[in-house]
């Protein structure tokens, strides 16, 4: 990615990945459900319930380009793995 690229993309909050997170868990809570068995089981998504990721987040912010979609995903991903392990330290 081109650095005049890099410097479009929108920069995502923590509070931002949260609310997406709320808005995911409440709006399709099986499918939040089986996002975060997956992450934690293979560290992978499989395609078709990341693409229902990416169209969820299109739903929730709408006009966003491809690139913020993605950072947004990975970000959300990496929140997920957070929580994971914080879930597991307290187990």
């Amino acid at each position: 990615m081109s650095e005049e690229q890099q410097a479009r993309q929108r920069k995502w909050k923590g509070d931002e990945v949260i609310a997406f997170a709320q808005y995911f868990r409440e709006s399709q809570p099986n499918d939040f459900a089986e996002f975060l068995r997956q992450q934690h089981e293979f560290n992978e998504i499989e395609p078709g319930l990341a693409l229902l990721v990416r169209q969820l987040i299109s739903k929730w912010i709408p006009n966003l380009d491809s690139s913020d979609r993605r950072g947004l995903f990975r970000k959300f991903r990496r929140y997920a793995r957070s929580q994971l392990a914080a879930q597991r330290e307290i187990e």
